[in-house]
């Protein structure tokens, strides 16, 4: 409700209740009258700043909760993209070593490392999107924006992908710009998702 409304009606109440009660008075049993007046519109009154304060409670409550699951929300995706960093850190160990014959003797530890590493993954990429649909009751996301579980799954799948092609191409030179791409890539999902992060503090909180 808009204040300024409610002052201004606040307003005319009294003055209607001032010119009841001068003519009331005027007339036989008029204090009684005017006191039942008065009476009458102190009710209506309470009721209304009874109205108007629980509206303004469920707002508040409304943007306490909203915080609560966007910070909810932002630190399941810390734990999301640390989990992403440290699969990719693994498949890239466990793909030097499989395209180095040399250190082949490694590899079944390398392999099971990255497979524990792909679980942890996919265990906190199903957390990030619980606290995705938690929020999304509070507040209309969309579910193309940069935060929404199933874009970052899909940005993530071509920084996989691109992995094994950076350490089988045999030029160094192009090998070091394709890591250096993959690199960035990963860093963009991060500094994306936070900008978000921060328009929906500013728009909802």
């Amino acid at each position: 409700m808009n204040f300024n409304i409610f002052y201004t009606f606040v307003c005319l109440l009294l003055i209607l209740v001032g010119v009841i009660i001068g003519q009331t008075f005027e007339q036989p049993e008029g204090l009684s009258k005017a006191l039942e007046m008065i009476s009458h519109a102190a009710t209506t009154l309470g009721v209304l700043v009874a109205f108007l304060a629980l509206n303004s409670w469920r707002t508040q409550f409304k943007y306490s909760k909203v915080d609560t699951l966007i910070s909810e929300l932002e630190d399941s995706f810390s734990e999301l993209y640390r989990a992403i960093h440290e699969h990719r850190h693994a498949e890239i160990m466990m793909i030097k070593d499989e395209l180095n014959p040399a250190r082949n003797d490694n590899y079944q530890h390398l392999s099971e490392k990255s497979q524990h590493q792909q679980d942890k993954y996919l265990k906190y990429r199903h957390i990030y999107a619980h606290s995705f649909e938690k929020l999304s009751r509070y507040c209309p996301l969309d579910r193309k924006s940069v935060i929404s579980p199933y874009t970052i799954s899909r940005d993530v799948v071509p920084i996989f992908q691109g992995l094994r092609k950076i350490y089988a191409n045999e030029n160094f030179v192009v090998s070091l710009d394709l890591l250096e791409e993959n690199d960035k890539a990963i860093e963009l999902i991060w500094e994306q998702c936070k900008q978000e992060f921060e328009r929906l503090r500013a728009k909802y909180c």
